[in-house]
């Protein structure tokens, strides 16, 4: 199993080596790749390094983390988590919603090091699941003739994992689903909408009939919410199994 890349960022070397030492202590199979004091220097690394999880401050110099946060939320696809430790209440809540789609959780100053270790635990335990995940999807939409390098594909594996994981989502896809999708990815919820349209109907000229049919066998119209509802529900029946 590959390491867990962590950054460190704070400004406060002492509590930045602090940490490092102690999450080292432990056998969480990570790789922190470096510690830095500013929102620039993050930034930088994130730019050029693979990265699962960045522990920032938002209190730092050139750029703080706000800062980088707002940075972050431009991204096409951010495939890390951010963990705040700060000590800015005032901010906090603000933050939270705001930028919730790639903040994991907020620790508020002073932390305890075992409740920062407990935390990062439950991110890697959660990454982990989430792998699996991923790879459970890939294997059930193989059986597909799907164009896997278009953006449609990308959207169609996220909202089926979206969608095992919380069912509710798919009770409404078009309002809930898609406009989680939509924020993940800095898109409108008619970009992922259509997109995931064409990519499916692409599918069904290119896959065989029968194939289709044995996934939906009383379906004679496999629109793209039938259709992720259907995998969604096979991938919950075989996993119970």
């Amino acid at each position: 199993m590959s390491k867990y890349n962590i950054i460190i960022a704070d400004d406060n070397l002492e509590f930045s080596t602090n940490v490092c030492n102690y999450l080292k202590s432990f056998d969480l199979n990570i790789n922190i790749i470096s510690t830095v004091s500013n929102g620039k220097e993050l930034l930088n690394v994130l730019y050029k390094q693979e990265v699962n999880l960045v522990i920032l401050d938002l209190k730092m110099p050139e750029l703080s983390g706000i800062d980088v946060l707002k940075e972050l939320s431009g991204f096409h696809k951010t495939n890390f988590k951010v963990l705040i430790i700060s000590g800015e209440n005032k901010l906090l809540n603000e933050i939270s919603i705001k930028y919730y789609n790639i903040i994991y959780k907020i620790l508020v100053k002073p932390v305890s090091l075992r409740d920062l270790y407990t935390t990062v635990k439950e991110i890697i335990i959660e990454k982990e699941h989430i792998n699996n995940l991923d790879k459970k999807v890939e294997l059930v939409l193989s059986n597909f003739n799907f164009n896997r390098n278009s953006i449609g594909y990308e959207y169609i594996v996220k909202s089926i994992i979206r969608g095992v994981e919380d069912e509710t989502l798919l009770q409404n896809i078009q309002l809930k689903l898609y406009n989680i999708i939509a924020n993940e990815f800095n898109k409108t919820s008619y970009h992922i909408k259509w997109s995931i349209q064409k990519c499916i109907s692409s599918m069904r000229k290119h896959t065989d009939s029968e194939i289709v049919n044995s996934f939906f066998p009383y379906c004679s119209n496999v629109t793209s919410k039938v259709f992720i509802k259907g995998i969604c529900k096979y991938i919950e029946e075989d996993k119970d199994e």
